[in-house]
């Protein structure tokens, strides 16, 4: 004879209960997999998306203007470094907004493929027979009439007008609601669609800044620019073969009012080679108006100050003759900052370090900028001539 133990002896002598058993890590794999693609988590996680893009929207970022985010630092010494250990000063490229970002694709793809394909099927599918007990649906009801089966039945299509009919026998089986089905799966692949596309754009483009000063150029190419941020699988070796000339540049300030002293607006007049044999083209760019090139996108970012200074050695030749772009230290005034380098002399070797006040004014305590420029400036340079990325 065979006994089988079902439990462990209790205090009393009697059999205690078995334990349930876990569900172990594959059904814990299961769970979590469900969790992550319901759609309660993908707009979960879409929020999140919203939120954390608020930082990168409101906060100077390093790859737009590296310049601002210094300048961010020092009109906020004691915040900016809290900022920064939590990347917010570089939101799109932080370790916490990719994780957010990869989970949402991973939700979506997990939610709305499957879906797609039930639906795809749905379509292709004949309305289920109608059931024989109809008392057991939800709702169900029943009268008597004269016409016959024939009739009834096509006055019944009228009603059903606009629903998917299949007819059974005597019976006719309906359903509806396939088109609202479409639009929602459809929303969610080109949502779906546009998180690859900006993932595409993170791994194939790039992104650049460059600082041209009226009347000079600019040529696609990987040293001319101030700070480029390729994407991992950007070739820098093959870079689109654009060629950019700032004509003329023109910038308007605000001269009343809390923003005194400010821009309200600046445009630049571009010409413009998509290759070295193409014509020439003109464009006038502006801000949120940018120029396309080759499949390349150059936007107007900001504008400062370029100084034109003239240094003579002791012989009284000029050795030095051309602007110098400032970087300016602070948005309302532009007091700018910069360096002039005068390494052919004839002897020593010049260096000199500047402060640039476009409206000075001299008190008991020094020299400073006042908040009000000039109406309209011709000849200031262009500064983060813009971000390029394909």
């Amino acid at each position: 004879m065979t006994t089988t133990q079902t439990g462990a002896p209790a205090a009393d002598g009697e059999t205690a209960a078995p334990r349930p058993k876990g569900i172990g890590a594959l059904g814990w794999l299961r769970w979590t997999w469900r969790t992550l693609t319901s759609m309660r988590t993908a707009l979960i996680l879409l929020f999140l998306l919203a939120v954390g893009a608020i930082p990168g929207s409101v906060l100077p970022q390093n790859v737009v203007s590296v310049d601002e985010v210094g300048a961010y630092f020092r009109e906020h010494p004691d915040l900016a470094p809290w900022l920064d250990r939590f990347s917010l000063f570089d939101v799109f490229s932080s370790p916490w907004y990719a994780a957010i970002y990869l989970l949402l694709f991973v939700s979506l793809a997990g939610c709305v493929l499957p879906r797609a394909v039930a639906h795809a099927r749905a379509l292709r599918a004949r309305p289920v027979r109608t059931p024989r007990n109809l008392d057991r649906l939800p709702y169900a009801a029943r009268f008597t009439t004269d016409a016959s089966p024939e009739t009834a039945l096509q006055q019944a299509r009228g009603v059903l007008r606009g629903y998917r009919v299949e007819r059974y026998g005597d019976s006719l089986s309906s359903e509806t609601g396939h088109l609202r089905e479409a639009g929602n799966v459809l929303f969610h692949l080109a949502l779906l669609g546009l998180l690859a596309a900006l993932a595409a754009g993170a791994f194939f483009g790039y992104r650049g800044n460059m600082l041209i000063v009226e009347g000079d150029g600019f040529a696609n190419t990987l040293p001319s620019y101030d700070a480029v941020y390729p994407g991992h699988w950007t070739d820098t070796d093959d870079l689109e073969p654009f060629t950019l000339h700032l004509d003329d540049f023109e910038a308007t300030f605000i001269e009343e009012g809390d923003l005194r002293g400010q821009a309200s607006s600046y445009v630049a007049d571009m010409t413009y080679r998509e290759s070295p044999d193409a014509e020439d083209g003109r464009h006038r760019l502006e801000v949120n108006h940018p120029l396309t090139v080759d499949g390349v996108q150059v936007y107007l970012l900001g504008h400062g100050y370029a100084p034109e200074f003239v240094v003579r050695n002791a012989d009284g030749e000029t050795v030095f003759d051309q602007a110098v772009p400032f970087l300016f230290r602070e948005t309302a005034t532009f007091t700018s900052d910069g360096v002039l380098k005068v390494p052919d002399t004839g002897g020593a070797q010049l260096g000199f370090v500047g402060v640039f006040l476009p409206t000075a004014a001299e008190t008991a305590t020094g020299r400073w900028s006042r908040p009000s420029p000039a109406r309209r400036t011709r000849a200031s340079p262009w500064r983060d001539t813009g971000a390029t990325w394909g």
